[in-house]
């Protein structure tokens, strides 16, 4: 994937699709954000694999391990952490196995998946509530499946497995609904969770939870480049502050 104007166009001319709309709004924001960097001035390159989230980075270049690294993005979009927790095959994980296998060039990956399980109306919430289930065991029963999952498929190809968290909520009105509050509790949990077993399975986890969540867990709004995602300009503070080594 490679984000440049012509693809920001593509999307706003585009206006109809309410999807399409969003993704112009997060692409507008983070292309002015982005450093333009070569490639060829990194000794290593790391991919980074996930939904929206996986771009944050695109194309930025990082000392990782004390070695420069260039960050190439792979969109698995709409791919959930339920997906892969999933035990039986969907075209998510294909897309996965299909990607990994088109890059074959680096030996580390980064791995972004979770936030859009954690929604108010779809994922985790929806399902629990609907199937009358405690939220948190299926939260973590989630987390569990989906990194077993992966771990499977890229310990093989990857010597260095890096997780990332995802941002605390944004707090969209004054007084909370108790579907707000339930939305704010799991992406807390989650996120824990989600840190508590990539460690146990000897992966890097990267904290995005800790550096955007303030005292009441909600966002900071000092890291984002929209309601959602990061801004690349936090890059180097999560790999100075907010990286966990097994």
């Amino acid at each position: 994937l490679y984000i440049d104007h012509k693809v920001l166009s593509s999307y706003k001319n585009n206006q109809k699709a309410s999807s399409n709309y969003t993704w112009y709004i997060y692409l507008s924001n983070l292309i002015n954000k982005l450093k333009k960097n070569n490639h060829k001035d990194s000794d290593y390159k790391v991919l980074h694999i996930g939904d929206s989230h996986s771009i944050s980075f695109a194309h930025q270049n990082i000392n990782l391990l004390s070695k420069p690294t260039y960050i190439q993005p792979v969109l698995i979009l709409g791919g959930k952490a339920w997906h892969f927790a999933n035990k039986k095959n969907n075209r998510f994980k294909s897309s996965l196995k299909e990607q990994v296998k088109n890059h074959t060039d680096s030996d580390q990956i980064f791995i972004s998946f979770g936030d859009i399980d954690c929604r108010e109306n779809e994922g985790i919430i929806y399902y629990a509530m609907k199937y009358k289930k405690d939220i948190l065991k299926v939260a973590k029963n989630t987390v569990n499946q989906y990194v077993d999952y992966m771990e499977s498929t890229l310990y093989p190809l990857y010597s260095k497995r890096y997780y990332f968290g995802f941002p605390a909520p944004m707090v969209e009105k004054e007084n909370l609904s108790e579907l707000g509050i339930k939305r704010n509790k799991l992406v807390r949990s989650f996120n824990l969770f989600l840190k508590e077993k990539v460690l146990s399975k000897g992966s890097f986890f990267v904290d995005v939870y800790e550096l955007t969540a303030n005292k009441n867990g909600y966002n900071n709004c000092l890291y984002m480049c929209d309601a959602t995602h990061l801004s690349p300009t936090c890059l180097p503070i999560l790999f100075k502050n907010h990286l966990y080594k097994p």
